[in-house]
């Protein structure tokens, strides 16, 4: 007994250690390994024919049915009862011919005993908990049963089940739809030529249309996920054409449908020749399937039928299914394989919100908020407290983020409506009457990476510069005006090709503009401009300083002070810090030459002139910052 990773590498860590062959594998739903065959110790301890061991291949030492001689199959019914099939005629001491059934903990069941004729070596349950038998017994109780039989749970002889193999059987394959494949070395079912593989129905009877005809021994069947069927043995031909040892047939379509019944349910509905599964399972992926997270719960057998469900469940409003079913095959049943399907769903789920942050705000409105919850994809309504949200955004199925409007005061539930209904009525939510420092319900959803600089004009209109490209979804570079209710003044663009630092409005209504900007509205402009108040560039004004203007300052006689990181204006020296006449030129007087960068400036009622930035002298003197 080995085990190798998907690549076909060797698992250095699983090594169980029978000292003699094993026939058959299961797994359990719980993932501990069933091994059958002629060994009598595992890992050196004894077990007879029959073993469990945990998913890393350490012996289960609760486990010990101990056959007195080989068990060729097993195979796992729903309740998790093993059945056991082999050349054995006692179990645990008891007198067991052939076929046997073992509780999940080892215990042989007393009530349960066919006593098959002879050898049984495959075993099959079908989706009704029927057990099909396949061997070289002849006999079933005390009824004649040639190679293939089928019992019902209790043990019992189906009376009406006798596809009569005129040789052994090796092999069964269960399709979804009830049809039983069978492979051996008999030539004739029920009297009919049939050589080494056949299928009959559910009742017993031989399937006319399908004649494979191997020219010699097939051992293992297998049933692939579309349909088709997968044959081993000894043969060389199948159908008259060379196929040595392995081969595949066609076979009737295969049907499977996954998919979410609604949020509570979903289903696996399986038939044609697909292969019938057990041990079922379902997973949810909400990433696209880069992930899976099981769903609560055991899937559920729907009756007797190939098809599976899995109910009381809280599905998201979309999401990714998969489904996963063990198949049974091969000789002596002792092979399984997975089949898996997955599927894509939508369902209409009811919303949940759970929290808004804030969880208050102004009466006016104008909140930004993230509700949080769930199902909220395909939102189409947001409303707090009874008033339409606006700039709602469905960021994900568990957030959202909104702008509150405008509502009186007091408590408010916030609902959110989508596809599936509206979420329960809640109180997360108050609104309250504004209080000082509350933030305003202006909101210039401004592109761009700074505003450093705002100045209001006596009209009530706001000048904003800085670093940006659009304001209220509006192109503006660097610099922008308002209307005083807050609407972007249209006709004011003066459209600096870089960041605007500074701004200051003369008392004729002028505006000063400095930073590191070398254009305004076209015109070469290097750091310093003015524009008239409807944003025209002053054609007569260009004092050219030759790096970043920081700070700009206008005295009550209407000179200009400069400061910044710039080392002359219109070509002669100043040192971070100058002063302009009215008209721009310079004043040849002012020259405090700062050793660093200039920041800021503010103007004494006294006509002193304050500084402050990075130098540490100012006209030779130490003067830090």
């Amino acid at each position: 007994i080995a085990r190798v990773a998907a690549n076909g590498t060797l698992d250095a860590g699983f090594d169980p250690n029978t000292n003699n062959a094993v026939y058959s594998v299961a797994v359990q739903a719980d993932g501990q390994i069933l091994l059958g065959g002629d060994f009598s110790t595992v890992g050196g301890t004894t077990r007879n024919r029959i073993a469990r061991v945990a998913a890393n291949g350490a012996l289960d030492a609760g486990f010990n049915p101990n056959a007195d001689t080989g068990v060729f199959s097993i195979a796992l019914q729903a309740d998790g009862q093993i059945l056991l099939g082999g050349n054995f005629t006692a179990v645990g001491g008891s007198t067991r011919n052939y076929i046997a059934r073992v509780a999940a903990n080892g215990t042989l069941d007393a009530g349960f005993n066919p006593n098959a004729g002879g050898s049984v070596l495959s075993i099959a349950v079908q989706a009704n908990g029927q057990i099909l038998l396949g061997g070289g017994f002849t006999t079933v109780g005390v009824s004649t049963r040639n190679r293939i039989a089928r019992v019902a749970p209790n043990g019992t002889l189906d009376a009406g089940f006798n596809p009569n193999a005129n040789n052994t059987v090796f092999s069964i394959a269960l399709q979804a739809d009830g049809q039983i494949l069978l492979g051996g070395v008999f030539t004739a079912i029920g009297g009919s030529t049939r050589n080494r593989i056949a299928r009959v129905t559910a009742n017993g009877m031989l399937d006319t249309g399908f004649n494979p005809n191997a020219n010699n021994f097939v051992g293992s069947i297998a049933v692939q996920a579309d349909g088709q069927i997968l044959l081993g043995g000894v043969f060389t031909t199948v159908g008259g054409s060379t196929r040595n040892l392995f081969a595949r047939l066609l076979n009737d379509p295969a049907t499977q449908t996954l998919s979410a019944v609604n949020n509570t349910q979903v289903a696996w509905t399986r038939g044609g020749s697909a292969p019938e599964l057990s041990q079922t399972t379902f997973e949810l992926s909400t990433d696209g399937g880069a992930s899976y997270i099981p769903l609560g719960g055991t899937a559920s057998r729907v009756g007797s039928t190939a098809n599976w469900q899995l109910s009381g469940l809280s599905l998201p409003a979309s999401g990714q299914l998969r489904a996963r079913g063990r198949t049974a095959g091969g000789i002596y049943g002792g092979s399984s394989g997975i089949v898996e399907q997955v599927a894509t769903f939508t369902v209409a789920v009811p919303p949940t919100v759970t929290a808004i942050i804030p969880n208050n705000g102004i009466t006016p409105g104008g909140t930004n908020v993230t509700i949080t919850g769930t199902n909220f994809t395909g939102a189409t309504a947001v409303t707090i407290g009874g008033v339409a949200a606006t700039v709602v955004n469905v960021v994900s199925a568990t957030s959202i983020t909104a702008v509150t409007g405008a509502r009186a005061a007091g408590a408010a539930s916030v609902d959110v409506t989508t596809p599936g209904g509206t979420n329960a009525a809640n109180t997360l939510y108050t609104y309250r009457v504004p209080v000082p420092g509350d933030v305003d319900t202006l909101n210039l959803n401004i592109v761009g990476g700074s505003v450093l600089a705002n100045a209001v004009q006596p009209d009530g209109k706001k000048i904003i510069a800085g670093s940006f490209s659009s304001v209220l979804g509006q192109a503006r570079n660097n610099i922008a005006r308002l209307n005083a209710d807050g609407t972007l003044d249209a006709g004011f663009d003066p459209n600096a090709n870089n960041t605007v630092n500074s701004i200051a409005v003369q008392a004729d209504g002028q505006i000063l503009l400095g930073g590191q900007f070398t254009s305004v509205g076209g015109s070469t402009r290097n750091r310093i401009a003015r524009v008239s108040a409807n944003g025209t560039l002053d054609a007569g004004f260009d004092p050219n300083a030759n790096n970043a203007v920081f700070s700009i300052a206008v005295q009550a006689d209407g000179q200009i002070l400069l400061g910044g990181n710039f080392t002359s204006v219109g070509g002669t020296t100043r040192n971070r810090i100058a002063r302009l006449a009215a008209n721009g030129a310079l004043d040849a007087g002012f020259d405090p030459n700062a050793n660093n960068a200039v920041n800021s400036i503010a103007v004494q009622a006294d006509g002193q002139i304050l500084l402050g930035g990075f130098f540490t002298t100012i006209a030779g003197s130490t003067r830090n910052r």
